[in-house]
């Protein structure tokens, strides 16, 4: 960001938190699922829908100048869930319960491994950053 102001340069940066559209009756649902349970435990995971995200960039490119968007960095959250909280949700879409898988065991050897060392930005506002309290507050971005 110094570099952008240095170079005249205006910017916007959106920061999503945890996908909510990873919750999904799929394979893909299923991993999310299962290193949730396995890495989150029963503490909160902030989420946000991929449409959501859309529609503030859309506003951030159609607003440059605006004081909400020029030369701003955005964390983006909708809901702040547990597990449980979520899996009620997902029932309710989907008809059924939550998927998971057999897996759980690897990822939390890989969240144990120390690999948030590398993986910073990953680890600051998605599931491994969890352990550490999730990065934005819903309040401040839920009347926006």
């Amino acid at each position: 960001m110094l570099q952008a102001h240095a170079a005249g340069m205006s910017y916007t940066i959106l920061r999503p938190v945890s996908f909510m559209d990873n919750m999904a009756p799929d394979l893909h649902g299923k991993g999310f699922a299962t290193m949730w349970a396995n890495v989150v435990g029963s503490r909160p995971l902030q989420l946000v829908s991929a449409k959501d995200i859309g529609v503030f960039a859309a506003k951030a490119l159609m607003e440059p100048a605006s004081p909400a968007f020029h030369n701003k960095a955005l964390s983006l959250a909708g809901e702040e869930l547990t597990q449980a909280q979520a899996s009620k949700v997902f029932e309710k879409v989907y008809g059924k319960p939550m998927p998971n898988t057999l897996c759980g065991w690897e990822v939390g050897a890989v969240a144990d491994s120390g690999v948030e060392e590398y993986v910073p930005v990953v680890c600051e506002g998605g599931v491994w950053g969890a352990g550490r309290g999730v990065s934005t507050v819903v309040p401040e971005v839920a009347g926006f």
